[in-house]
């Protein structure tokens, strides 16, 4: 049962990036659907950062994030992640002390990017 959540949350992490590529540019000319999809896609790697994962899970959530944030912006990040900014560095914060090297350091260029 535990690897079929860790598989779960693999697609999802997938799926979030293929969901960015595929439909950002067509969503970007909706300012207020842009935000609903930042507020949805943020809310959603937040939620699977919060829940114990596998090394691999957590680096391929936090590549995800890397990458929503780059698309998005700070500023659409800040903006969807307002009320959550704190559980956002708290996760963040924690995955920088991973005993795990990659996560540490996918955790660092996400919270210097």
């Amino acid at each position: 049962a535990k690897e079929m959540t860790q598989e779960a949350f693999n697609c999802l992490s997938a799926s979030i990036i293929l969901l960015i590529d595929e439909c950002f540019d067509v969503v970007s000319q909706d300012e207020q659907e842009l935000e609903k999809l930042g507020k949805c896609v943020f809310d959603l790697l937040l939620n699977i950062l919060s829940t114990p994962q596998s090394s691999v899970t957590l680096l391929r959530t936090l590549g995800g994030s890397a990458h929503a944030l780059d698309k998005f912006g700070v500023r659409m990040f800040l903006n969807a992640a307002s009320n959550r900014l704190q559980d956002w560095g708290r996760i963040i914060l924690t995955m920088m002390n991973s005993t795990e090297l990659s996560v540490r350091s996918m955790a660092v260029d996400f919270l210097v990017s």
